[in-house]
Formats: structure tokens, C-alpha cells, sequence
């Protein structure tokens, strides 16, 4: 179970030998991820690379050592190897779907992409392989009842061919895990009647009255 933002470092190579080796890095902060062991040759910072080009540098170990003559593509998002962002748009596209409502607009996405990149809202993901098979997420909000941050839980959502396998229950629980480690006191969520026994099972079992919404 990942968050949204989490670097991921992954051998895109076999275990058998061969010439080359390949290391894929994906997630927010990547670059500066490998910044801390490859330098480019021209001394440009491998953040400030031009898009989707093969750019020669070194590989160094922690100690500064020279190991080796490398290679790096930057590809950022959306237009990344793994399609990170389209992925986690498709999930929120067949969740709408789910609940009635239309997919988002082009103009929806953007936002929705900013929210994530500014911290505004956190998604969590469920993987089958380099799939994203599930998600929910974490939008912080200060509570004066409390005073302190509070997390509104959204966006729950888990594709048909992959339910019944537990990843409901991994996703709240990584939600919530990531709401105590990050001193936010209390974590709530509105749904449906005939989502409540879900929930009330996933650990949201503190009845809280009830939600009203003014959609001015």
C-alpha cells in the first residue's frame, strides 16, 4: 500500500547477466532521489533535464566514489513511464462513475493534480504489478473542536475484479496509520446509509450526528 507521493525504486531489468542495468525511480521527489548518487556530465541538475531525454552522467556510491559511466531519462508527470496520474484518474473516473456522477472535466483533473502536488489532499493506492487497482484519500482540514488537524476521508474506491481480497480494509488502515503519524487527530468520512455497517467495520465507528451541505 502506497501513498500518492511515495518514491518508488524498482530493477526494471532480469535477474539473469546482461550488458546494462536498468533502475526505475517513480513518485514526487524522484529526481532529487537520484540526484544523491548521479551527476550529469554537463553539471545540470538532473531536475532541471530536458523532458524524456537520454542524458549522460556518473553513478557515485554514498561515500562520493565513482562507480560507473550511467544514463538517465527524465519523464515527467503525467507523461511518466509508469502513467501515474492517469491511472489514479481512471480509478477516480470509474468512482464516479460508481456513485452517479460524471467523470471529471479536463479542467476538474488539473485541479485535482494541483491539490495532490500542493499537499491539499493525499491518495492512497492499491497495486496489482504496475496496476492501480484502488485507492482512497486524505484531505487535512484544521478543526476548531479539537484545535488541530483533523482529515476528511474520500475518494474510496477499489475496481469490481479485485474486491472481496482485503484491499478495503489495507487502504483504511493506511489512511488511518498515515493520519496518526502525522498528528492528525481524528479521521471522518460521509457516506451512504447502506455504507455504514463498511465503514463502521474499517474502524469508523464513532457516530459524529449528522452531515448537511449547503452546494451554493
Amino acid at each position: 500500500m502506497m501513498q500518492k507521493s511515495d518514491v518508488i525504486a524498482a530493477i526494471a531489468t532480469g535477474k539473469a547477466p546482461c550488458a546494462i542495468g536498468i533502475v526505475r525511480l517513480s513518485g514526487a521527489g524522484c529526481a532529487a532521489v537520484a540526484e544523491r548518487v548521479f551527476t550529469l556530465d554537463s553539471g545540470m541538475p538532473l531536475s532541471n533535464a530536458p523532458n524524456r531525454k537520454l542524458l549522460l552522467g556518473t553513478l557515485r556510491d554514498r561515500q562520493g566514489r565513482v562507480i560507473d559511466q550511467a544514463m538517465a531519462v527524465y519523464c515527467r508527470a503525467p507523461h511518466s513511464y509508469t502513467g501515474e496520474d492517469e491511472q489514479l484518474l481512471r480509478l477516480e473516473s470509474g468512482f464516479k462513475q460508481e456513485i452517479g456522477e460524471d467523470a471529471p472535466t479536463e479542467a476538474m483533473q488539473r485541479k485535482l493534480q494541483d491539490a495532490i502536488r500542493s499537499g491539499r489532499i493525499t491518495f492512497f493506492v492499491a497495486r496489482c504489478g504496475e496496476r492501480a487497482v484502488g485507492m482512497c484519500s486524505v484531505a487535512p482540514c484544521f478543526s476548531t473542536f479539537s484545535c488541530a488537524e483533523s482529515g476528511v476521508f474520500e475518494d474510496f474506491y477499489i475496481e469490481p475484479a479485485f474486491r472481496g481480497k482485503g484491499l478495503a480494509r489495507r487502504l483504511a488502515q493506511a489512511a488511518q496509520a498515515w493520519c496518526h503519524a502525522s498528528g492528525i487527530s481524528s479521521l471522518t468520512v460521509s457516506c451512504a446509509p447502506c455504507d455504514e455497517e463498511m465503514y463502521q467495520a474499517l474502524g469508523f465507528d464513532t457516530r459524529l450526528g449528522t452531515n448537511f451541505a449547503y452546494l451554493g
